[in-house]
Parts: C-alpha cells; sequence; structure tokens
C-alpha cells in the first residue's frame, strides 16, 4: 500500500507538478468557475459554460433551488403568478385572434349575465347564462278585462330558471288590483300573486311583489296564465316571465 500511495505521489505531468496538485487546482477551478452550465435546446444551439436565463415567463412561474449535491433544481409552475401580474391571460376566438398577456373585458351582455369565479387553482372559471324572455297577452287592447281561468297559454321554448316576473295594462284599472297566476305543468309559480294595483299600469313597484315559488322550468313546459281578479276597467293585460337559461 506504502508503495502505490508513493507511486501516485510521483504522478506528474510535464511541468513536474505532482498528482495532488493538479488534482487540488482543478477543484479550485471548478468552484470558482461561477457558470459551467452546458446548454442545448432542440438537438443544436450547444452554448458551453454559460448562465440560464428564463424569458418569456410572463404565463410560467420558474423556480430554481439548490439541490445541495452540487445540482440544480428548475421547476416550472403555470399556476404560480404573483397576483400583481394584472395582465396574464392568453386570449382565443374562434380558432384565431391570439392575444396574449391581456385582460379579458366582456362586452356586448345586454342578453347574457358572465360570471366570474376564482377556481382555487390559479385558474378561473367563467360562465355565461343567456337571458330568457317570454311576453304574452292574456287580453285583447279593447275589451275590459274580466277574470278567468287558463285565459292564455305558451309551451316554453327552453328549459330556463324563473327569476322575475312581471305584468303591464294599457288601461289602468279604476278600483280593485290585478291579479295573475301562472301554473309550470299544473304547479303554481307564485306565493304571492303578480299584481298590478289599482290605479296603475304596471306590477313594477307594487306594495306586493310576486313570490317565485316554483323556479324552475323545464324544456317544453305548459305554461298556462290565469286572471285571478280583473279589478274594473282595466284593458290590455300582458305578462312577461323572464330568467336565466339553463
Amino acid at each position: 500500500m506504502a508503495n502505490e500511495i508513493l507511486q501516485t505521489r510521483q504522478i506528474a505531468d510535464n511541468v513536474n507538478t505532482s498528482l495532488v496538485i493538479l488534482l487540488a487546482n482543478v477543484n479550485t477551478s471548478a468552484n470558482a468557475a461561477a457558470n459551467t452550465v452546458k446548454v442545448m435546446a432542440n438537438s443544436g444551439s450547444i452554448l458551453n459554460a454559460k448562465s440560464l436565463n428564463f424569458i418569456n415567463t410572463a404565463q410560467i412561474s420558474v423556480i430554481v433551488t439548490d439541490n445541495l449535491d452540487g445540482n440544480a433544481n428548475i421547476s416550472f409552475a403555470t399556476g404560480g403568478i404573483s397576483a400583481s401580474a394584472a395582465n396574464t391571460v392568453k386570449v382565443m376566438a374562434n380558432s384565431a385572434g391570439i392575444l396574449t398577456p391581456r385582460s379579458l373585458n366582456f362586452v356586448n351582455t345586454n342578453t347574457s349575465i358572465v360570471s366570474v369565479t376564482d377556481n382555487g387553482d390559479g385558474n378561473a372559471n367563467i360562465s355565461i347564462l343567456n337571458k330568457v324572455s317570454l311576453t304574452l297577452p292574456l287580453s285583447d287592447l279593447v275589451t275590459v278585462l274580466v277574470a278567468g281561468a287558463n285565459v292564455a297559454y305558451v309551451r316554453a321554448p327552453r328549459a330556463f330558471t324563473l327569476t322575475q316576473a312581471r305584468a303591464s295594462l294599457l288601461t289602468a284599472g279604476a278600483t280593485g288590483n290585478v291579479n295573475v297566476q301562472v301554473t309550470i305543468n299544473g304547479t303554481n309559480a307564485f306565493s304571492n300573486l303578480l299584481q298590478i294595483e289599482a290605479g296603475n299600469v304596471t306590477s313594477v313597484g307594487s306594495t306586493f311583489p310576486p313570490i317565485i315559488t316554483t323556479p324552475t322550468i323545464p324544456d317544453d313546459a305548459n305554461l298556462k296564465y290565469s286572471i285571478i281578479s280583473a279589478g274594473t276597467s282595466a284593458v290590455g293585460l300582458i305578462v312577461t316571465l323572464s330568467g336565466l337559461a339553463v
């Protein structure tokens, strides 16, 4: 063993530098070299002894940590962008028109309800619900209104959730309220009836607004309208049901 150690120590380069000193020099040089990364992208473009600088990272969070074994760990996360990065959305509409990064501003939404919620994983949920409106006359425009069951009907053009009901008159009643009930496949829609008070031509602002107890309207549901009370001298009753498509 002593002879082997002696032989190792006797190894030298052409300027008579021993192996021990050579190894020490290599170690010192390696530690002093700040950029020791060999970079290859797409099987080409080799760069030796270069630092790495990650660019175009508006939608990517890059994290570099020391692996404590002479190597570095590099991780990429698409959901880790700082909240201060206001515009990090990549937008594509109809398979064209890519804009990145941009904020989203929904326009032309008079017939839609746009809801944006946090998905809790760095993404956002966007739901777009179409508004539905059914307007139906329950009388002509000249005959004084009279009470009656099932004076008009319509079938729902699609499934929707009923959120609002209103009624109007061409000529206000002199006395007594006009009250309307709507049934959905035989089930009453309101607990408080849809009401137009005497002297008014609209149910909007009524002292007792309708309370919707059956909001779910299936596709092709049979909607029947009944005039529960007609007041006196009222003419031209129209009812509108509004909601959100499902």
